[in-house]
């Protein structure tokens, strides 16, 4: 039996639309932390932030409070693929009716380039 994934959050910040904040692991009150200074130090550049869940296996109230402190004041996109643990997760919580959420990387990019709120 394997035991839960290490957290580790990794921002690019290469593409001039968005910085792209990839977590990896579990998001909890130990974590959450890190994920908002990554979240700011993106967000410093004037560019919206899209934040890559797809590794993330776990989400507590503690990562959607940042995720929705996050998304109030800077343009921000989730990807969320399907299959993700944590999909359901996130649909109890409600936050996709707060931030837009989309299955990778590149279709956040197309939400941005749209214009659509988020």
């Amino acid at each position: 039996m394997t035991g839960p994934v290490r957290f580790n959050a990794a921002s690019d910040r290469s593409d001039p639309l968005a910085s792209v904040v990839t977590v990896v692991g579990e998001v909890d009150l130990a974590t959450a932390p890190t994920l908002a200074d990554h979240l700011r130090q993106a967000a410093d550049g004037g560019e919206a932030v899209v934040v890559d869940l797809t590794g993330c296996t776990f989400i507590d109230s503690s990562g959607f409070r940042v995720l929705h402190e996050a998304a109030a004041t800077t343009p921000t996109v989730l990807v969320v693929p399907s299959g993700s643990p944590i999909t359901r997760a996130m649909a109890i919580a409600g936050l996709e009716r707060l931030v837009p959420m989309v299955e990778d990387v590149e279709s956040a990019k197309r939400h941005l380039k749209s214009g659509a709120p988020g």
